[in-house]
């Protein structure tokens, strides 16, 4: 996925685990940040940030390479009872809620957050 800002364009790549800069004029790909010990199941650009899922636990990366824990999946109650196994799919709705879908338990889910 991609982020445009600040004149250049942001991307992450869940293939080598990377976060780069790309500078257009003059153009320079630069390296911002790598998460060798992360497993990405899904990535999503949001609001100038990108969400990654891993197992059940959603981070926020920021354009700077921080990252946190933005849900933390065995926090959360089920109204079925029924935890994630795994987030397959990551996306928001337009009140900033996060959408998952979780393969194993073939089920949609919104976490209310706001």
């Amino acid at each position: 996925d991609a982020i445009i800002a600040e004149q250049a364009i942001y991307t992450m790549n869940t293939y080598n685990k990377s976060l780069s800069k790309v500078q257009l004029y003059p153009r320079k790909v630069e390296t911002i940040a790598t998460f060798n010990n992360i497993e990405f199941d899904c990535l999503v650009a949001h609001e100038g940030k990108f969400y990654v899922a891993s197992g059940t636990t959603i981070y926020e990366i920021g354009l700077d390479g921080s990252r946190s824990v933005y849900v933390d999946g065995k926090d959360l109650t089920y109204n079925d009872g029924n935890p994630i196994n795994k987030i397959s799919q990551l996306g928001f709705d337009k009140f900033g809620n996060v959408i998952v879908y979780d393969d194993d338990n073939k089920a949609i889910r919104r976490i209310n957050l706001v």
